[in-house]
Order: C-alpha cells, then structure tokens, then sequence
C-alpha cells in the first residue's frame, strides 16, 4: 500500500512556539515556508522523499459529509461499536493500536489516520473521513496521490485560519519540511535518510529553544553502528524581528509563535526537487 513509513513516525508533539512560527511564515498561496536567508517550497517531490507515502496519479476528491450510504464509508465505520456519526481522533488511535488483524479495516485506517493526523484535524479532533468515498479499492491506494491531498489540505487550512485565534490545522507537515531543511541528513553511504525515520520531538524541541535564541544551526546525522547519531552544529544567524522590527536578545515562546520572520531581498529555494 506504501504506508509502512508511518510505523517508524516518532513525532507526537510539536512544540507551540514553533508550530505557530512555522504556520505563521507559511505562505499558503505559493506554498512556500519563509526562513528569512532561505525558502523551502512545499511540493509532492518534498513530501514523498520525507515521509515514503504514495504519490500515484489519481486525485483525491473530498466528498463534506461523508454518509453511510457509500459502501467504503459503511464498512470502515463498521469496526466500531457506534458507527454512525463522528469519530475522535484520540479513541481512534487508541481503537487501532489495539488491533491485531492485516484484513481490509487494518489497511483501511493507515490512509484514516494519515489523512488526519497530518491532513484535515478538524476543531472538536474528529477523523477526517472525508477522503473516503474517493477510495474505490484496498488495492488502489496507492494510485492515489497522498502528497498532493496533505498540500491542498494545509494551505486550505492556513487561507482560512484566523490568526487571532487557535490554529486547527496540521503543524506536523511544515514541521517536518523545517528540521529537513536545518538538519543536514546523510549516512555512511551518503544517501539522506527519510526524515519521518529520522525525527523526534527532541529535535523539534532543539529548533524551537535555537530559535528562541536566535541561533540557527546545522545537525548533521549519521549512522554508526546501526545507530542514528546526531552531531549539532549552531551557526549564528539572525531569524527575523518581533514587535515591528525591535530586536531582543532571546524570544520568550509567545513572542516566537506570534514572529513573522522579515524577508530578505534574496532567498534560495529548497524544493526537494
């Protein structure tokens, strides 16, 4: 199915300052994230080579309200004691990780939990089920273009975001993208490791205290002795202003959710291409 990589995800919590940040310097309508010296174009390209997930050829068309009536959505909601209405997403995660089967529901709930989890969260932190009726097949989920679907879905939610108010959409996505950028990934036979199998929320929590102290710096990953080893290498570079330009010597967490980070003149982009 292509799915497999999601095992290895390590990723459960995004620190706040940083999720806002990222968010906040995510231009949706180019789908590029800002870094102030440097840009990284969210693509399909990007996003397949982080996370290992199909990219086939067929478009991913949401249907709003899911019903039962739709044979796929009928027998996923099957599997559960109420298989009418909404789901929450905290009991589902709990529902899959007791589950023992490889049959069609075991399969069925890898693309359910992708699709939410790095997809569509909605604000009361139901499943997104709206992808379902898309799905015609087990056996063809991979002819679906997952890469595209998690892009179309996080600049729809970053467009309609009110930024007075709590973000409800997927930070995970950009937060990958960023650490991909700053940490220098390589082997001993050269090759960049994927960065789903790579990351932790260690990491998140090293980029978030570095920009806090206006530091960006380089980790390099290696492999020794079939382990992952992290070597952190910090550069100083200036991460942008805050409060109309004044500088500070260190960002609280407030101040680093709300920042959005100055742009230069001349950027580079990065677009996993």
């Amino acid at each position: 199915m292509g799915f497999g990589t999601m095992l290895e995800m390590s990723i459960a919590n995004i620190p706040t300052g940083l999720g806002y940040w990222l968010v906040r310097n995510y231009d949706h309508s180019i789908s590029i994230l800002n870094l102030g010296d440097k840009q990284v174009k969210i693509t399909e390209t990007l996003v397949e080579s982080m996370l290992g997930i199909p990219r086939g050829s067929n478009e991913i068309v949401e249907t709003l309200r899911p019903r039962a009536e739709d044979e796929v959505v009928r027998r996923w909601r099957s599997q559960f004691k109420n298989p009418q209405g909404r789901l929450c997403l905290i009991e589902f995660m709990k529902f899959v990780k007791t589950k023992r089967d490889v049959g069609w529901h075991f399969k069925m709930n890898f693309p359910v939990a992708l699709g939410t989890y790095m997809g569509d969260i909605t604000g009361n932190n139901t499943v997104n089920q709206k992808f379902l009726p898309a799905v015609r097949d087990i056996n063809s989920l991979g002819e679906l273009n997952w890469c595209r679907y998690l892009i179309t879905v996080m600049r729809r939610r970053r467009e309609k975001w009110n930024e007075s108010k709590e973000y409800n959409g997927s930070m995970i996505l950009l937060a990958y993208a960023y650490a991909n950028s700053q940490f220098n990934c390589v082997v001993e036979n050269g090759k960049k490791l994927m960065a789903v199998k790579v990351f932790v929320d260690d990491d998140l929590t090293v980029l978030q205290d570095m920009l806090e102290e206006k530091r960006l710096g380089k980790v390099t990953i290696e492999k020794s002795a079939g382990k992952v080893v992290k070597k952190i290498t910090n550069q100083d570079k200036d991460v942008g202003d805050v409060d109309g330009g004044k500088k500070v010597a260190k960002f609280t967490k407030k101040e680093l959710a709300k920042m959005v980070i100055r742009k230069h003149t001349k950027k580079s982009v990065e677009s996993g291409q």
